[in-house]
C-alpha cells in the first residue's frame, strides 16, 4: 500500500460515531501489535476530533506511541478542506488525496502541502474492464477521460489499455512530486499489474 516497497503494517480507521476515548485505546493497542502507521478516513465533520486524537497521541512521550506515522484521507477536497496546517500542527505526517485522473487540479493542494512538510499521497485505480470505467464515471463521479472508455471499448485486451492509461497517469505524478501512492487494485491479476506499473520500463 501506498509505496511500492511499503513494509509497515497500517491500521485504516474511520472516525465515524466512534467515541474519541475509545479510538484512542484502538491505536495504543495498533502500536502494540506493531503498527507504526495510522490512516484516518473520516468526514468533515470529524476533524476536530482528529486533530485532538493525534495531538494527544503525540504529545504521550513516555512510550514509543508519539512515533506513529499519522496520516488522513480526503473523499473530496476543496479550499475549504485546506486546513493542512492545523494538521500539521497536530501532529499529521501525510495527507491521502482522492482518486481522480485529471491531478493538475491538486498542485495547489501539493504546493501547499510540502510547503509545511506533510507527504503527499494520492490514490490510483486500475480498471479491469470498460464496464469499471462506467460504474466509476456514473456513481462514484470519478473524472475518467471519455477517450480512456473508447480505447478500452475497442480493444481486444481492455486491461492493457488501462495498464497503459495507469502507467502514463502515474508517469505524470512523479512529475507532480508526490511521496507515493495508494493503489487500489481489482482482485483479480494483482501481482501482474504490479509487476506492469511498478517493473515495467517500457
Amino acid at each position: 500500500m501506498l509505496i511500492k516497497d511499503y513494509k509497515n503494517l497500517i491500521y485504516e480507521i474511520n472516525l465515524d460515531n466512534r467515541d474519541i476515548n475509545v479510538a484512542i485505546s484502538n491505536i495504543y493497542t495498533a502500536n502494540e501489535l506493531g503498527v507504526k502507521t495510522v490512516l484516518f478516513f473520516s468526514e468533515k465533520d470529524d476533524y476536530e476530533d482528529l486533530l485532538d486524537i493525534v495531538s494527544e497521541i503525540k504529545s504521550d512521550l513516555t512510550s514509543d506511541i508519539s512515533n506513529i506515522c499519522f496520516g488522513l484521507s480526503f473523499d473530496e477536497i476543496t479550499e475549504d478542506t485546506m486546513f493542512f496546517s492545523d494538521l500539521k500542527i497536530a501532529g499529521f505526517d501525510f495527507i491521502l488525496l482522492p482518486e481522480n485522473y485529471e491531478p493538475s487540479i491538486f498542485i495547489p493542494f501539493i504546493q501547499e502541502a510540502k510547503s509545511l512538510d506533510l507527504s503527499v499521497f494520492i490514490k490510483l485505480g486500475v480498471f479491469l474492464d470498460a464496464q469499471q470505467v462506467k460504474f466509476a464515471q456514473k456513481f462514484l463521479n470519478l473524472n475518467i477521460p471519455d477517450e480512456l472508455l473508447k480505447d478500452m471499448k475497442d480493444s481486444e485486451n481492455q486491461l492493457n489499455v488501462s495498464l497503459k492509461f495507469a502507467k502514463e497517469y502515474l508517469n505524470f505524478l512523479s512529475i507532480l512530486e508526490i511521496d507515493g501512492l495508494f493503489l487500489i487494485l481489482p482482485d483479480e491479476k494483482n501481482l501482474l499489474i504490479k509487476k506492469y506499473l511498478f517493473n515495467n520500463s517500457n
